[in-house]
């Protein structure tokens, strides 16, 4: 500001100069020269009128300039900081001689502006720093500038007509230009409204502004003043109106931004959404803004986006490491118009080439190994609560719901605090550690009543198991890929289902002609056709333990009952070898007497393996163990008789 001044002194009394002087001796190419000797011993920069000068003294005091240019800072990307076709300026002789600062005309026409950071950070703008260097002394605290009693400033036309602005960070290597310039300003006194209107061109859109300030006098004085901002483009219309005080320390407000395509808004910034029509179209978002204290709080935010709706307050602590806390609450979230196109196949259960109809085999499952960058998390600290009252994500569908993120440091914790879905309750925790490599992931969850087949149908395609009851987990992994993770996979996994069926295999079935088989009944023999979805075996309850080591779940006290048959069950699931070898134990009851009917089982205990690699898995009955069991059976059949007659 005291640059300004002296500038602006130095300026209006070479202007009464030129009033006494200019008919008798002083020529125009005198007074610019002085101008540039004067903009040249404040600031360190030369000033150029390499153009046609014409000056003028009636009737206002005028000066037109062509070619006019203001040099940049050593080492800068380009010669010139500004440069500019014509500086047309036009004061009124009251001005000079009331002492006000009046100015009938100040138009720049075709300016190009250049403000740049170089790699240390300093700015080619900081025009006190590039004048000779004052004494060094102890930095004063800001303070507001206070107007001199009777003070004022009167603006005509001030107006910016074409040329560009660019803006240059050094630093970060990236550059920012806006062109076609078409600014003018409004300013009838320092203690009435200024306006700032026109248009400029970003990135091919034309940006249409409208800015204004109640009373420039408070803000100069450092007193609470208003501001109001619109800008409007073809993709966007932003729109902000409240206060600043302290110096520009503080401000708040209501803001409102709204468009209608984010499609559009993205592909303007050069990054392209992939979505359907119905998805990343209309937005809003509204909220109350206040900052201060290098901190951004947003109250009563409403965000719209398509059918969607989010409500809540947020606050954004502004530091090297960003912090964020919020309370939203997402609505209905139907997430499913967002989400990429479901690749070929997915979401579908592995077919078996045994399958009638079938005519491709179902591919191995390779594990990724590809390094994940968890990188991030590290990068901004996070408390967020959040409720909706439903979601849906692919096939996935929940009911009312609510979590708490919180993440500082690369730690993340998710916790599940309210779940309903598929007829049932839950609650659960996801813990990521990426403070460090290898990452550690921890989740802990805990379903009960939970509807088995729409659960497992939507989650992973799988099919095969219906019955409704809990679900219970506990694993832990590590890793950088997604074969790391499945190779350290370590943990529980409990399960208890009732009233329900196991699809793909009738085990009876198989157990009644097993039997036969194994006894020589070849007449009661009856063998299913190849295991498929027509297969089922119900049962009346079901459960079991899976243990995970290193990504290996072993299980020995699965439990099946049904009126009709009992199977035990042990084996393993080698998930970083995608391969299953399970036996199964079956046998028939006596009587039946309902769900989990306690009969006695009677003849031959069937074991049935399931083994083979993911993609290909296979079940039958091991004929050779029914077998060998029917002779031990009819051997004590025959030792009991005989010792007990």
């Amino acid at each position: 500001m005291k640059l300004l001044l002296k500038i602006l002194a130095a300026l209006a009394v070479l202007l009464v100069l030129v009033v006494v002087l200019v008919p008798v001796v002083i020529s125009t190419d005198d007074i610019t020269n002085e101008i540039s000797r004067q903009v040249t011993a404040n600031t360190g920069r030369d000033l150029v009128i390499e153009g046609e000068k014409s000056l003028s003294i009636l009737p206002s005091l005028s000066l037109e300039l062509n070619q006019v240019s203001l040099t940049n800072m050593e080492g800068g990307s380009q010669p010139n900081m500004i440069s500019m076709e014509r500086l047309d300026i036009h004061i009124p002789w009251m001005a000079l001689l009331s002492g006000e600062l009046s100015i009938e005309r100040f138009v720049i026409e075709e300016p190009a502006i250049l403000l740049e950071t170089d790699a240390e950070g300093d700015a080619n703008w900081d025009l006190i720093a590039a004048a000779e260097p004052a004494p060094e002394v102890e930095a004063a605290p800001i303070k507001a500038t206070t107007l001199p009693s009777g003070f004022d400033i009167s603006l005509g036309e001030v107006a910016i007509r074409g040329g560009s602005l660019t803006y240059i960070d050094g630093q970060a290597g990236t550059e920012e230009r806006l062109d076609e310039l078409g600014l003018a300003i409004e300013l009838p006194s320092l203690y009435q409204a200024l306006q700032l209107k026109g248009t400029v061109r970003y990135m091919g859109e034309t940006l249409n502004l409208d800015i204004g300030v109640t009373t420039p006098a408070k803000a100069i004085n450092g007193e609470i003043f208003e501001v109001s901002m619109l800008l409007n483009t073809r993709l966007l219309e932003m729109a902000y109106s409240g206060e600043i005080s302290n110096q520009g320390e503080e401000i708040k407000g209501s803001l409102k931004l709204a468009g209608d395509s984010v499609k559009d808004l993205a592909a303007w910034q050069n990054a392209e959404l992939d979505a359907g029509a119905d998805a990343f179209n209309a937005f809003e978002v509204t909220g109350d803004m206040l900052f201060s204290d290098e901190t951004l709080r947003i109250q009563q935010l409403v965000a719209r986006l398509d059918a969607l709706e989010i409500k809540g307050d947020s606050t954004l602590v502004l530091a090297d490491i960003p912090d964020i806390s919020a309370n939203l609450d997402l609505g209905m979230l139907d997430l499913n118009p967002y989400l990429p196109p479901s690749t070929a196949g997915e979401a579908q259960a592995p077919v078996d080439d045994d399958v009638a109809g079938s005519e491709t085999p179902a591919e191995p499952i390779v594990w990724d190994d590809t390094p994940i960058d968890l990188s991030a998390l590290k990068s901004v600290n996070a408390n967020i609560t959040v409720r909706s009252d439903g979601l849906k994500a692919r096939d996935i569908t929940l009911g009312e719901n609510a979590f708490g993120l919180v993440l500082t440091g690369g730690k993340m914790r998710m916790s599940l605090d309210k779940f309903k879905a598929y007829n049932g309750t839950g609650n659960g925790l996801v813990a990521v550690n990426a403070s460090s490599v290898p990452y550690a992931i921890e989740t802990n969850f805990d379903l009960s009543g939970i509807e088995a087949e729409p659960l497992l149908t939507d989650s992973v395609g799988f099919d095969k198991l219906r019955g409704a009851g809990n679900l219970e987990w506990n694993l832990k992994t590590s890793g950088r890929s997604q074969k790391d993770f499945v190779d350290r996979l370590n943990g529980t996994v409990g399960f208890s289902f009732k009233d329900g069926a196991v699809r793909g295999a009738n085990i009876a079935a198989i157990a009644r002609s097993a039997q036969a088989i194994a006894t020589g009944k070849l007449a009661q023999v009856s063998l299913d056709k190849n295991f498929d979805n027509a297969a089922e075996t119900d049962f009346s309850e079901m459960g079991g333990t899976l243990t995970f080591s290193k990504g290996v779940g072993t299980n020995t006290d699965l439990r099946l009952a049904s009126p009709l048959i009992r199977v035990k069950g042990e084996g393993s699931i080698d998930l970083p070898a995608t391969n299953v070898d399970y036996t199964a134990q079956a046998r028939l009851v006596d009587t039946i007497e309902g769900q989990a009917a306690s009969g006695k089982s009677k003849g031959i205990g069937v074991p049935i393996k399931i083994s083979g690699p993911f993609h290909d898995v296979k079940i039958k009955p091991d004929l050779s163990s029914a077998a060998k069991e029917s002779v031990m059976d009819a051997l004590k059949d025959k030792l009991f008789k005989r010792f007990n007659r």
